[in-house]
């Protein structure tokens, strides 16, 4: 008998599915549902995010019963009775609710999956660059030495410099690195 299960990652812009089947895996994609940037214009979750999501949920569970959702930055940062509606709707269509996981256990097994595999000497810096949240691990031959923890991402960047999205930004490297160091000193 296969064992096959499901992870779906809900991030502030993409969400993320890979779905395994006995430890290989048999589906990755990556779905852009921007909770953050629509949950800044309307102060709450949005439905049609929320409708988005519904349909990575209905493909993970054609191919199993066994799916585990996990919300990263955004839904750490909304309000406690607002996860509580979206998870009874979740729940009630199927029977799934989403596990908000801290923005260490995200860096840490982050890290891990980047640095367990690999041989090396010395200090590494593992970057986890969301559009919600930002991680820096460091890693000295496979042991966590030191962690940062900030709560911008690549979302709040583009926001305020909205030509970063374009092929050629407009926008000054000085003025972006500049926003970026305050971000980083508050």
């Amino acid at each position: 008998m296969s064992n096959i299960f499901a992870i779906i990652e809900i991030g502030s812009n993409n969400t993320k599915t890979h779905i395994y089947k006995n430890e290989e895996t048999i589906y990755e994609k990556t779905t852009t549902i921007e909770f953050k940037k629509n949950y800044k214009n309307e102060n709450k979750v949005n439905e049609e995010d929320l409708n988005k999501l519904y349909k990575v949920i209905e493909n993970a569970l054609s191919y199993t019963k066994d799916v585990n959702i996990y919300g990263c930055s955004i839904f750490r940062n909304i309000s406690i009775e607002e996860l509580n509606e979206i998870n009874e709707k979740i729940y009630n269509k199927f029977g799934l609710k989403i596990q908000v996981v801290s923005q260490e256990d995200e860096a840490n097994y982050t890290a891990l999956g980047c640095y367990n595999d690999i041989e090396y000497n010395g200090n590494i810096c593992v970057f986890i660059g969301g559009g919600g949240s930002i991680e820096l691990i460091f890693v000295n031959n496979k042991k966590i030495i030191d962690k940062k923890y900030y709560d911008f991402g690549v979302v709040d960047i583009t926001n305020k410099f909205d030509t970063l999205k374009n092929d050629i930004p407009s926008c000054s490297f000085s003025d972006v690195y500049n926003y970026v160091n305050e971000l980083i000193n508050n």
